[in-house]
């Protein structure tokens, strides 16, 4: 029977070995090699000739398993099994990138350069965004891309930038100025000369643009004004009410109500004065409106009275006595002696130079002549 046993052993060992069930495989729990957090895997060992399952253990806060860059087998002498190392990528920080961009604040134009001496090539609205370029050397000017693709520059005082701070610097030659015919300057020994310092450049004049959307308008309506000046050193504005400081480039919204003169005085840098001149027209407006008046009329001879006069709605007034016409307020008084009957006049002009006129005569008379008495009486 042993021997009946041994031999169905022998012959019959792997049938029973099939009766036998697996063994799972052993676990490896390796240690991820990383610059960043430490990552647990557990990996099967595998058998010879398959591949290794890896099952990252992920902790509830990691929003997802780290990715296996490479993975290597190794032989160890201490469990007589293959160890799996692997090696996991650091994560990636997320960037946030800025992007140098500007937003208009006013009107402003674009120029082919880095100063008021260059062109106009373009005028941007206000609360137009544009994508910065660069910056100008002295930190003044921004060169950017407009709609279309146009570059140019805007000056820094009238927009408002952002991540600028990266920005790099472009140096631009200085604008190309008309030439100007200059006399002949007397030679110079050169020898004996050689501390005289060189002569002063004279400064540019002024370039004035003055303009308006719209010359003519109907009662209730407005336009705007616009100016741009270059080589400035001092700008007035006048609108019939005062003299008001601007800067450049500007712009103003009037709406008058008569024909009405605006004005620019722009002093340039030579000292040299500039007065471009507006006028916006209103048509169908009322013709001035004039009360002029005398105190006392008629008068004794060595007797005086007042004019006075109040003119509303004229761009100028003047008064003429008989010897001569003089510009006056619209608002005022004189007060005359006339040796005999005379007249005076009162001229409003408008501003798209229609006159209208009113007169007064100032009637004086003589004194009474005494008569003589007879002789004897």
């Amino acid at each position: 029977m042993a021997c009946c046993l041994l031999v169905i052993s022998g012959c019959t060992q792997r049938a029973f070995n099939d009766l036998i069930p697996p063994q799972p495989a052993p676990v490896l729990t390796a240690i991820a090699k990383s610059s960043g957090p430490m990552v647990t895997v557990v990996a099967n060992v595998p058998a010879p000739g398959e591949d290794a399952v890896f099952l990252p253990l992920v902790s509830a806060n990691e929003p997802r398993p780290p990715a296996v860059e490479q993975a290597t087998r190794v032989a160890t002498p201490v469990i007589g099994k293959q160890v799996i190392i692997i090696t996991v990528a650091p994560p990636i920080l997320a960037t946030t990138i800025c992007v140098p961009m500007l937003t208009t604040i006013r009107l402003a134009n674009l120029r082919s350069g880095p100063g008021m001496g260059y062109g106009i090539i373009a005028t941007l609205l206000p609360d137009t965004a544009a994508p910065i370029n660069a910056g100008s050397v002295d930190d003044q000017w921004w060169q950017i891309t407009a709609s279309g693709g146009m570059q140019g520059w805007v000056a820094a005082s009238i927009v408002t930038p952002v991540c600028t701070a990266d920005l790099p610097v472009v140096a631009v030659a200085p604008p190309i100025a008309a030439a100007t015919l200059a006399p002949t300057p007397a030679p110079v020994n050169t020898a004996t000369n050689t501390d005289t310092p060189p002569a002063a450049t004279a400064p540019p004049a002024a370039v004035v643009s003055f303009v308006a959307d719209n010359l003519t308008i109907e009662p209730g309506q407005c336009t705007t004004l616009h100016w741009d000046v270059s080589g400035a050193g001092s700008i007035i504005f006048t609108d019939g009410l005062g003299d008001n400081v601007v800067q450049s480039p500007s712009l103003r919204k009037v709406c008058p109500a008569k024909t009405s003169a605006y004005q620019l005085t722009v002093t340039g840098a030579d000292g040299q004065r500039v007065q471009p001149q507006l006028v916006i027209t209103v048509v169908g407006e009322l013709p001035p409106v004039i009360a002029f008046t005398a105190s006392n009329n008629p008068i004794n001879a060595g007797q005086c009275t007042t004019l006075s006069w109040a003119v509303d709605g004229a761009q100028q007034v003047f008064f003429n006595d008989g010897s001569g016409q003089q510009a006056v307020t619209a608002h005022n008084m004189l007060r005359e002696c006339p040796p005999g009957t005379d007249s005076y006049g009162l001229s409003a002009v408008m501003a798209n130079g229609q006159s209208f006129q009113q007169f007064i005569t100032v009637v004086v008379f003589p004194l009474a002549t005494p008569i003589a008495s007879a002789p004897g009486k």
